[in-house]
């Protein structure tokens, strides 16, 4: 029977990111280890192997211990993690080389559990700040603005061409947008089939499908590179706005997020929904962010956002549906 109110889960200690998956969960703790359960029959939970059967409470990715990691995203059936030196371990399935081992083989051994990501594209090695993993994608932000992709990119969700919109096209580790002057991406959000990126300046970009109105653009239309997303104007001088992207929705939230340990979120978030026209409505609601405070490479990151949130006014759950994630994890 679903669970219709929330429950406490027995987690590990210290939590200060999570990030959902198509039937899993994750976990980073303030150590820095990394924490999974649910679903396991593509080794999506990191753990070393594959089961059919589900993982009913969190375990730690014991191959990688004594590494800290800051930030975990989760897509449909592979995940991200962010290690404190800006470097990226992904494990999951990979029939599209969204875990960016370098190859499109799926159950494999090497992609059973957490490794390292070489991004051959980009030299010398990015430090990245923010991850995002799609429904067969992911997508991640560098400290040079760049937004870096492998995986699937069927329906263009990444900004560039694909050989044709019901075709299949895998691309590995291609820098998608290169921030200049004026646009410099921050934060990225990927769903099942678009990418969300917010700019330093706040401005926000969409790429992808569009059925449902989800790239926010006021039509119902795929769109095969980044445009610009017109959003409230207040949201221009905010201190920060994370994106969040699922399965035919997206939401921007605004607000402070709190310091690891801190319980207190600051003054209370706006979210700004895409509907299925393509439209967006406003709400207020005093939570729905998580954040961490874990300083990486001279910078601080920041927690999840994992959200969903309310429109007219009000708090409303919202996850993602169809087994994608939405996320948005972030350093600044």
């Amino acid at each position: 029977a679903p669970i219709v109110t929330p429950r406490l889960v027995s987690s590990p200690a210290n939590v200060v990111a999570i990030a959902a998956g198509l039937g899993t969960s994750y976990f980073v703790t303030a150590a820095g280890a990394p924490y999974a359960c649910g679903r396991n029959e593509y080794a999506q939970l990191g753990l070393g192997a594959r089961s059919g059967m589900p993982t009913v409470t969190p375990q730690i990715m014991s191959q990688v211990s004594g590494k800290v990691f800051t930030a975990v995203s989760a897509g449909t059936n592979h995940f991200l993690l962010l290690l404190n030196n800006g470097r990226v371990y992904s494990a999951g399935r990979n029939q599209w080389g969204q875990t960016g081992i370098g190859n499109n083989i799926d159950n494999q051994p090497s992609s059973f559990y957490p490794n390292e990501i070489y991004i051959s594209s980009v030299s010398p090695q990015p430090v990245i700040i923010n991850i995002a993993a799609g429904n067969e994608f992911s997508v991640v932000v560098d400290t040079m603005n760049r937004l870096i992709g492998w995986g699937h990119n069927d329906r263009y969700q990444f900004g560039v061409p694909a050989v044709g919109l019901w075709e299949s096209t895998q691309v590995d580790k291609k820098v998608m947008l290169v921030g200049t002057s004026s646009v410099k991406p921050s934060v990225v959000a990927a769903g099942y089939f678009h990418t969300l990126v917010v700019t330093a300046q706040n401005e926000v970009y969409a790429s992808g499908t569009g059925n449902s109105g989800e790239l926010g653009l006021g039509t119902r239309t795929n769109v095969t590179g980044y445009q610009r997303v017109t959003t409230p104007a207040f949201l221009s001088t905010e201190s920060r706005v994370f994106p969040a992207a699922g399965s035919g929705f997206s939401a921007l939230v605004r607000g402070i997020l709190a310091p690891s340990g801190s319980s207190d979120y600051g003054p209370p978030t706006t979210a700004i929904v895409t509907t299925s026209t393509g439209t967006t409505s406003t709400g207020t609601t005093s939570t729905g962010t998580t954040s961490t405070g874990t300083t990486s490479t001279g910078t601080t990151s920041t927690g999840t956002t994992s959200t969903g949130t309310s429109s007219t006014g009000t708090t409303s759950t919202g996850t993602t549906s169809t087994g994608t994630t939405s996320t948005g994890t972030t350093s600044k």
